[in-house]
């Protein structure tokens, strides 16, 4: 699988970018699961739920569990 890159936005922070990229590159190798994306990163599952949000990543739904039914 190629990894999908966004291209600069100008004026905004290179490094922030790149970390934004990480964060959802080993999130969606990871199936988004925090806790060992987090550790495959370093961080505590907090320090990533703040980057997270700082870069607007919500977490997807599972395709096999349906929220109405609780399963």
């Amino acid at each position: 699988m190629t990894p999908q890159f966004q291209t600069i936005t100008p004026g905004a922070r290179l490094s922030d970018q790149v970390a934004e990229q990480l964060i959802r590159h080993v999130l969606g190798s990871n199936g988004f699961n925090v806790a060992a994306a987090a550790r495959a990163l370093g961080l505590e599952r907090e320090q990533l739920y703040y980057h997270m949000k700082k870069f607007g990543i919500q977490r997807q739904a599972s395709p096999d569990t349906d929220p109405g039914t609780g399963a």
